[in-house]
């Protein structure tokens, strides 16, 4: 009898320290970002924002994370849509290995009953969707579509040369989701981050041609005597509310968090500096 006693109570202390655990955890704001109507959201650093969505799966729990980081995901591939797509809704979806199936297929539902035109490579989904094609090849996916969205941040080489390709036109605008691939021209990406700001992932560099006294003329180009010099580009952006703990925060970005979220799912960022 002792020993049931003696692993009942260890099994009671382990299930203490993962509570404890959960209670304990704490990120610290090292900047904000504005929101377009002026209020401030904490932006952490990108090591605490790995920490804080795989805590935020551990307390939702991992099928009603996946669930609701697809739910917020069409949210903002459906305000581009709006701004930025065609008359068909056609969209491609590229996903990769690290994405969940559960979040794939929640993702698909969205798109398949509202009759998008969906083109999905990188994962299959496991069952079948009328309004969804799905390859296994990434040249099988159609050409100068107007939305693109990148699930995942892993882009092997066949999929980065398709890209690449698709760069070209300026009509095809990207939604990347807490990246943004250093390949795509910043001004037509559209960055969703998930619970609060990750610090300067949406203030991206990018090298441009200098122009000095005299301007740039013929002669120069021909010599390759062109400079280059390094202007910030301001990605549109957006934060979705996970439904994390708004106390993980100090109590001031507790407060700002609490304030974006009190009627919403999703906080557009302004888009001046």
């Amino acid at each position: 009898m002792d020993k049931p006693k003696s692993s009942f109570r260890a099994s009671q202390v382990g299930s203490t320290t993962e509570v404890g655990k959960k209670t304990n955890f704490h990120v610290t704001a090292v900047s904000f970002e504005k929101t377009m109507n002026g209020d401030p959201i904490p932006a952490i650093s990108l090591n605490e924002k790995k920490e804080f969505l795989n805590e935020s799966k551990s307390s939702l729990g991992e099928a009603v994370f996946d669930i609701v980081i697809a739910d917020r995901i069409f949210q903002w591939v459906s305000e581009i849509q709006m701004s930025y797509g065609d008359s068909l809704g056609t969209i491609v979806l590229l996903a990769s290995a690290s994405n969940s199936v559960r979040s794939i297929r929640r993702l698909l539902t969205h798109f398949d009953k509202r009759r998008y035109n969906c083109h999905l490579f990188g994962k299959y989904p496991g069952e079948h969707f009328d309004n969804v094609n799905v390859v296994d090849d990434v040249k099988q996916l159609p050409r100068e579509v107007p939305i693109i969205c990148i699930l995942s941040p892993d882009v092997n080489d066949d999929v980065e040369c398709w890209l690449r390709a698709q760069s070209n036109g300026a009509s095809t605008h990207y939604v990347c989701i807490e990246n943004v691939p250093s390949i795509l021209e910043p001004s037509q990406c559209h960055l969703l981050q998930f619970g609060c700001a990750t610090n300067g992932l949406r203030h991206v560099e990018r090298k441009v041609p200098s122009v000095s006294r005299g301007g740039i003329t013929f002669e120069k180009l021909c010599q390759g005597r062109m400079h280059e010099e390094t202007s910030s580009v301001l990605v549109d952006s957006a934060i979705a509310d996970l439904g994390s703990p708004a106390n993980w925060f100090d109590d001031s970005s507790a407060k700002f968090i609490s304030t974006a979220f009190a009627t919403t799912f999703l906080i557009r960022l302004s888009q001046s500096k």
